[in-house]
């Protein structure tokens, strides 16, 4: 234990970065007052041995870095809230992998009798959030009513596809082109496009700008509840539903027979890469977060990117996730290759 607060929580962040690797807290315990933290990191942890069991998992690597965010300062407790950047390379039947993600935490530290401990860790599970229409997190001043013209020949940069971001729909049939939403996907997980406004549950807009990217048409309706779209140029009305909400998102490709359409399949190898998975954690038929697949893992299951948890090749069940209870149910939905 240390007497200055600063060396407590580099403390508790190299242990943090090792208890995938043992899959225990046992080191921790000695800087750790929380007592239902702990037991939510037993349950994980007991989760994350019984899914590497099953897949030959082999951790290589960990890697975590941290970002004091906000600090107050108090005589003696520090209330901190940081960012973890969390990085895991693994071999899944001697075949290499590699993970990343972000995540936040609040620590409140307190000095007893000389010595700093943690006596709670706040852990922020914002994927949970079940919202008719998250809210903006920021409004981005580089958006302008322009086209998005990123040549499709520099793969170093992003790119959308050749429509403007404010065009109604167009009928014009077209082959869903998956690499491109792959190319996206893994260029703006850590961080927001600036093309596009930022929400507080981001999982579901950036799942949608995935989807764009990979060449499908906006379904312009002028109504919020209906279509599927979003406006560059608007300051207020400016995307649907199905645009930013899980839920609409879901009812809204399973209810088209023709454009942007998917079907939902049973097992999630029958994934490919550029569909999308729903979550729903409490079984309620609720479902709260998205995921766009990315990849897939030696044995064929996916592997996704997702915002809100920033995420990059994670394993789609997110067992390892705070938000995932025994309740959680999936919904893999395919998205046509011919819109």
């Amino acid at each position: 234990m240390s007497s200055h607060w600063r060396e407590t929580l580099n403390e508790y962040v190299r242990m943090l970065n090792q208890f995938e690797v043992h899959c225990s807290i046992d080191s921790l315990l000695p800087l750790l007052l929380d007592e239902q933290y702990k037991d939510m990191q037993r349950k994980r942890l007991s989760r994350f041995k019984e899914r590497s069991q099953e897949r030959n998992l082999k951790l290589k690597k960990s890697e975590t870095r941290m970002k004091i965010l906000k600090f107050q300062n108090g005589y003696n407790q520090k209330d901190v809230e940081i960012q973890l950047k969390r990085y895991y390379l693994y071999e899944v039947n001697h075949k290499r992998f590699e993970e990343e993600r972000i995540e936040k935490q609040r620590i409140i530290l307190k000095n007893e009798k000389g010595e700093w401990l943690i006596q709670r860790v706040e852990q922020p599970v914002p994927e949970r959030t079940y919202c008719k229409n998250p809210p903006i997190a920021t409004v981005n001043p580089h958006i302008k009513a322009q086209p998005l013209s990123l040549s499709v020949q520099n793969l170093s940069a992003p790119y959308m596809n050749e429509q403007l971001l404010n065009r109604a729909s167009s009928k014009k049939s077209y082959r869903y082109q998956r690499l491109k939403v792959k190319s996206y996907a893994d260029a703006w997980w850590e961080k927001p496009n600036p093309d596009f406004r930022a929400f507080n549950d981001d999982c579901t807009n950036f799942v949608s700008q995935c989807i764009y990217a990979g060449g499908a048409s906006m379904n312009y309706t002028k109504n919020r509840t209906s279509g599927w779209w979003y406006h560059s140029d608007r300051e207020q009305d400016g995307w649907s539903f199905s645009w930013t909400v899980s839920q609409c998102l879901k009812n809204y490709l399973l209810s088209k027979s023709s454009g942007l359409r998917a079907e939902t399949v049973e097992d999630p190898e029958q994934l490919q890469v550029g569909d999308v998975i729903f979550y729903d954690w409490d079984g309620d038929s609720k479902f709260q977060h998205s995921a766009i697949v990315t990849g897939k893992d030696d044995k064929g299951q996916p592997l996704v990117n997702a915002r809100t948890v920033n995420s990059k090749h994670r394993y789609w069940d997110y067992k390892d996730s705070y938000a995932w209870s025994n309740k959680t149910k999936y919904s893999f939905c395919h998205i046509y290759d011919t819109l």
